[in-house]
């Protein structure tokens, strides 16, 4: 019995390529036994075809082609790698006129109520320590002589050993416990957090007079100074001792004795700290949110002339908490109605510079104001714990203008 005889050697289709594709059969027929004729036959087209003919409709589509060598048979691991390529092209760059800057985050809100939390435990934790140190007959005695002066139309008398006794012990308070309060100043080693805080915390002085002049209009004094410059336990101490202190009126930088002209060494000094408060209260704007950033910024940033900080301002963590900081108060800023980029970015760049002007103004504050009164007030008449007598002989560092110039 003979094979059957097959007119070419393919012997099934499956096998065959798709690339040449068999358009009619041409084995033998078992079921007639008959050879198909030879005019039947279709040989197979061994001829490759052209590459070039092989398009890609979506590349045609897209219009971008992404790898020029993708047209070539060669596989991939054995290409040549690919030179001059721009790993950002760019049609990918962000156009910042069509990108916007994203939105102030819950995260971020949430921990800005954090910081608003921590600076009430702060003033909390400050009374306290002044409760327990300072003469509690003094301090209610100030309190009263504030409110009877602003009834009677009177300037507003402080004891200045008492106000800056009590600026020192807060100062101290604040770089053994009070930072602990706050999440950022904890990331600063011991020696730098001192150092800064022994440079910066005097100009607070003029952050307060700047709080009290940004809710001047506030219905009473309780309500212009609470949250930001009284405890809640305290205002009720007030409340309680000194009932027409919720029917006074405001304060104003005006109505203090140590604010009236001359009190300073020389004018210039006074135009310059009574334009800075000024200015810096008419900035924050009753706004508490911005003015506890406020507070965080002037900490963080001595002044560039201090010879107290010239060998840490460049200190890597001191660095980046200057820029965290700074990169909050914008993103706030920019939250803000009626804020742009451009006008959050100069607003920025205003608080810093005032910044600089806290310090200075502290210093004429604390050192180049006039004595109006030669008497002093003894120790034992302020504190009362003997263990803080020391908190007299402590220095006061501000920033000196012709130190700061050599």
């Amino acid at each position: 019995m003979h094979k059957p005889y097959l007119s070419n050697s393919i012997s099934s289709y499956d096998n065959t390529t798709p690339l040449y594709p068999i358009t009619n059969s041409q084995f033998y027929n078992l079921y007639t036994k008959k050879y198909p004729p030879p005019s039947s036959v279709q040989y197979l087209d061994t001829t490759p075809p052209k590459i070039e003919e092989i398009e890609d409709e979506e590349d045609e589509e897209d219009g971008f082609n992404f790898c020029p060598e993708e047209k070539t048979w060669v596989p991939i691991k054995k290409r040549p790698r690919m030179t001059n390529y721009d790993v950002f092209p760019e049609k990918r760059h962000l156009d910042r006129r069509v990108v916007p800057v994203m939105a102030f985050t819950l995260e971020e809100t949430i921990n800005l109520g954090q910081m608003m939390q921590a600076h009430g435990n702060f003033i909390k934790l400050e009374s306290k320590y002044a409760g327990q140190i300072i003469n509690p007959e003094l301090i209610l005695e100030q309190e009263v002589s504030r409110v009877e002066a602003v009834a009677k139309g009177d300037k507003i008398q402080l004891n200045e050993d008492y106000l800056l006794f009590r600026n020192k012990l807060c100062k101290e308070m604040f770089k053994q416990e009070g930072f602990l309060l706050f999440d950022r100043f904890i990331k600063l080693p011991r020696y730098i957090r001192d150092i800064v805080f022994e440079a910066t915390f005097p100009s607070t002085i003029g952050l307060w007079f700047a709080y009290l002049h940004s809710r001047r209009g506030a219905e009473s004094l309780a309500k212009q100074e609470n949250t930001l410059c009284c405890s809640d336990e305290f205002e009720s101490y007030r409340a309680k001792n000194i009932p027409d202190i919720l029917k006074s009126r405001c304060v104003r930088l005006e109505d203090f004795e140590l604010m009236t002209s001359p009190w300073a060494v020389n004018v210039d000094d006074e135009i310059k700290f009574e334009s800075t408060i000024k200015t810096v209260g008419d900035i924050l704007g009753g706004d508490f949110n911005l003015s506890i950033l406020y507070f965080h910024m002037l900490l963080a940033n001595p002044h560039p002339g201090s010879l107290l900080c010239r060998n840490i301002k460049d200190h890597p963590s001191l660095l980046a908490l200057q820029v965290e900081i700074d990169e909050l108060v914008y993103r706030y800023l920019k939250s803000q109605k009626g804020y742009t980029e451009a006008l959050a970015a100069t607003s920025l760049q205003t608080l810093r510079h005032f910044v600089l002007q806290l310090h200075e103004c502290a210093h004429i504050f604390w050192k180049k104001r006039l004595i109006i009164s030669l008497d002093t007030q003894q120790t034992s008449d302020i504190c009362i714990d003997e263990l803080y007598d020391h908190v007299w002989d402590m220095p006061f560092n501000t920033h000196d203008e012709k130190q700061g110039k050599q």
